[in-house]
């Protein structure tokens, strides 16, 4: 099965711990407030209109920053990330028993590693890469650059043993053992917000931001790299989820007038390569509508991706008819078709022959698209393009008709016969269509 984010470490620690919960769970950290806000999102695999499910509210004191959150569900415990404060607090999911639990250096992103009962994040100012224990306990500086480098976001796998980070001045994003040694550049881009999800034949992707435009997904071992969408507004990216076709970040953009900068969450679904830009109001459990600075958001989840790939939206058979002096027809296109979302880090080929948006010759030429699933699962989906000249339509031959304008009121076969022509003239023409 493919896990998305934290599936597999979930998995672990619900059957050791025997616990119950939700599917999904989602975090947004809201600075006008401020608090935490928190959701649960009980349907399997649906992973449609998740922001206008009701949340609950963790109130937090005036001026708090939420610049990364990450939740232990043994606990029910939330922790985040203050960079202003220097600061890594704790929360229960009820309001109750708030803490500082580490106090460090410009803390920029956190991780939890619940295997290990350990806590990471990386020290923006500081240059370094650090860990405790999930009380605070047992501070660890792991890594630490010489030269100006500054570390952003933070990701942990305690299953297969590696973290990620990603890094400015020098972009990079850097694979390194739960220790910090070995490290490795997985690719050389400044990623402000990243995404692990471990596939079900035991490779892992990674989807990340850059470049305030651009969504990108790559192995984690540097290879398959392929650019999502690039959008054309730039924003500040960060904390990004992926939940079904769907990722998830909180974008801040800056007011060329007024400097006044906007936070809000950015849905971008993979199948129909549609933006969503959702508004600051959420709709808390009491009923109130709350209007809300996000800053950060995430997504918890222990849904399996292990449904079968299926191709969505295969296209039609396409039917063009050209002038007698042309040999071919330009530019053909058509909708390219989509995967489901819940299969285990699935891709999709065109296997051609041709192009979308191409020339095709005269004649039927097929065309099929082919996907697959880390899982082993493939399926199809084969259309056609036929090419004709105008002259290969061919009408019915010529008959003759009764003059129906003769017609009389006592003449009541002569109608009959005149309708039976019409009605049969008809059919052909719309078979002539068809074809």
């Amino acid at each position: 099965m493919a896990r998305g984010g934290m599936w597999h470490i979930l998995v672990l620690v619900y059957t050791i711990f025997g616990i119950h919960m939700n599917t999904a769970q989602i975090f947004i950290g809201d600075t006008n407030v401020p608090g935490i806000l928190y959701a649960f999102l009980p349907e399997p695999r649906d992973d449609t209109n998740i922001m206008d499910t009701l949340f609950n509210l963790i109130p937090l004191p005036e001026n708090s920053g939420i610049d990364g959150i990450d939740y232990d569900p043994v606990n029910e415990m939330v922790y985040w990330n203050d960079f202003n404060r220097d600061q890594i607090s704790r929360i229960q999911l009820d309001g109750t028993n708030r803490e500082v639990i580490v106090s460090t250096g410009s803390p920029h992103s956190i991780a939890l590693d619940l295997v290990n009962g350990k806590i990471y994040w990386t020290m923006y100012n500081d240059e370094a890469i650090s860990r405790a224990n999930l009380d605070g306990s047992s501070v660890q500086e792991l890594f630490h650059y010489t030269n100006f480098v500054q570390p952003t976001s933070i990701l942990v796998d305690p299953v297969n043993g590696f973290l990620v980070w990603s890094t400015r001045i020098v972009n990079q994003v850097v694979k390194a053992t739960l220790n910090a040694t070995n490290e490795e550049v997985v690719r050389p881009i400044y990623a402000e917000g990243m995404f692990n999800e471990e596939c079900a034949d035991d490779t892992t992707r990674l989807f990340y931001y850059t470049k305030r435009t651009e969504l990108g997904v790559t192995n984690l071992d540097g290879s398959g790299n392929r650019t999502i969408k690039v959008f054309s507004t730039e924003t500040t990216g960060s904390s990004l989820s992926k939940y079904g076709s769907r990722l998830f970040w909180s974008a801040q953009s800056r007011s060329t007038t007024s400097y006044a900068i906007t936070s809000l969450i950015n849905e971008y679904d993979m199948k129909s390569s549609t933006l969503t830009i959702h508004n600051s109001t959420v709709t808390l459990t009491s009923g109130n509508d709350l209007a809300i600075s996000p800053v950060t958001t995430r997504i918890i989840s222990n849904t399996p991706y292990n449904e079968p790939v299926a191709i969505q939206g295969c296209p039609d058979n396409i039917v063009v008819t050209i002038d007698d002096n042309a040999s071919n027809a330009p530019s053909i296109s058509w909708t390219e078709p989509v995967l489901n979302s819940w299969s285990s880090c699935p891709t999709m080929v065109f296997l051609g022959p041709g192009t979308d948006g191409g020339d095709f010759p005269l004649g039927i030429t097929e065309l099929s698209y082919r996907a697959s699933d880390a899982a082993g699962n493939t399926d199809d989906c084969q259309f056609s393009v036929t090419v004709r000249r105008s002259s290969d339509v061919t009408l019915p031959p010529t008959m003759e008709l009764p003059d129906c304008r003769q017609v009389n009121s006592g003449s009541t076969a002569l109608v009959t016969s005149c309708s039976s022509v019409l009605l049969v003239l008809c059919i052909a023409l719309f078979l002539i269509v068809l074809k």
